[in-house]
């Protein structure tokens, strides 16, 4: 068969594992030219990943036509989601349930983000970005 297309765009975090609650589990989101990708990786010590290939546990769809420059988890309301920002836009996806959540409106043609970060004792959504008058920053509060 044919080998797996390789990650791009990689995030993670570490939570409790799905499955058993009472382990924990590093979770990586990607992109491998088609969907966004995410795998669910137990782990024994928080300090020794395993070694070894990562495959997907599973997917979620992309609602942009584009490439994602990057992916950052959030934890909103007891879920924890993924977003995905795009060059125009950022998508949110539910990864409990496994759906699509949200698209946001586009900025200004000129301004090309980069990456993306939560502030979580406030609430706020960063993106970082260049645009025609140089470096910028966005923010946005999230409800």
């Amino acid at each position: 068969g044919r080998d797996a297309a390789p990650w791009r765009c990689m995030a993670g975090t570490f939570q409790h594992c799905e499955a058993n609650q009472s382990h924990w589990c590093l979770l990586l989101a990607g992109w491998d030219g088609v969907r966004a990708l995410v795998a669910e990786i137990h782990v024994e010590d928080m300090c020794v990943l395993p070694a070894g290939p990562v495959r997907p546990s599973y997917s979620v769809p992309i609602e942009v036509d584009a490439t994602p420059r990057a992916f950052t988890f959030i934890r909103r309301q007891g879920s924890l989601q993924l977003l995905g920002l795009f060059r125009s836009s950022i998508q949110a996806w539910d990864l409990q349930a496994k759906k699509a959540l949200w698209r946001s409106r586009g900025w200004s043609e000129d301004f090309k983000a980069l990456s993306l970060a939560e502030d979580a004792g406030s609430s706020e959504l960063y993106v970082v970005g260049r645009g025609r008058i140089g470096s910028r920053l966005l923010k946005a509060r999230l409800t």
